[in-house]
C-alpha cells in the first residue's frame, strides 16, 4: 500500500522489502552516476538478491534480480525504468522513475507478483553451455518471452556443422520454477 510516509525511494524500497525480514539490506555503492543498493533474501531462497539503481533527483532507474541457479536471468536483466512506464495515458519520457503515488503502487505491484516462468539450465560434463528462460507476463503462459542465452565459447559455424552432421549431444538439464528464486514479497 503506498503512502504518504515515505518521502523518497530509497526509505520506500527499504521499509517495502525488510519491514517482513523477507530481504535484507546487504551492501550499497556508487557506480557512476547510480546509487545501487544490493538486498539479499532472508526467507526462501537465500541466493536471491535484489539490485535496486536510483538516479540522483529521486529517480528508481532498475530493480533486477539475481541468482546464480538462473544465468539465463542473470543475464537478461538489461531493462530500465522510464518516467512514465505506469501511466495510462504516457509513455517513455525521462529515465528513471519518480516517487509518486501511481509509481508506488506499480512497483509494489511488481515486488508483490515476483518472478513466473521457468528456466531450463543445459550443460554438458558438468560445465554450463546455454539455458532457455521463458518469462510470463501477467500471469500467462500465452503472455510470454522466451530467449536462449549462450555460456559457452563453440562458433555458429561449430554448432550448425554438428547440427547437419546428426551429432547427438547429450545435456544435463535442470529446470527451475523462477517463483521458487523470487515468488513476490510475502
Amino acid at each position: 500500500m503506498t503512502s504518504d510516509l515515505y518521502k523518497n525511494w530509497k526509505k520506500f524500497i527499504y521499509v517495502t522489502l525488510t519491514n517482513n525480514k523477507q530481504f535484507g539490506l546487504d551492501k550499497s555503492y556508487r557506480k557512476n552516476e547510480t546509487e545501487i543498493e544490493i538486498y539479499r533474501q532472508q526467507i526462501g531462497d537465500t541466493e536471491t538478491t535484489l539490485e535496486i539503481g536510483y538516479l540522483s533527483g529521486d529517480r528508481l532507474i532498475y530493480i533486477n534480480t539475481f541468482n546464480d541457479k538462473t544465468p539465463g536471468l542473470n543475464k537478461n536483466q538489461i531493462e530500465y525504468f522510464n518516467e512514465h512506464d505506469f501511466s495510462e495515458t504516457e509513455s517513455y519520457g525521462k529515465p528513471g522513475l519518480e516517487f509518486t503515488k501511481t509509481n508506488q503502487q506499480g512497483i509494489l505491484d511488481q515486488l508483490y507478483q515476483g518472478l513466473d516462468g521457468k528456466e531450463i539450465v543445459y550443460s554438458k560434463h558438468g560445465k554450463l553451455t546455454h539455458s532457455k528462460l521463458t518469462i510470463n507476463y501477467n500471469k500467462e503462459e500465452s503472455n510470454s518471452f522466451t530467449s536462449t542465452y549462450r555460456f559457452d565459447n563453440i562458433s555458429m559455424w561449430t554448432r550448425l556443422k554438428n547440427v547437419f552432421s546428426k551429432q547427438i549431444d547429450n545435456y544435463e538439464t535442470k529446470e527451475i520454477n523462477l517463483k521458487e528464486i523470487f515468488g513476490g514479497l510475502k
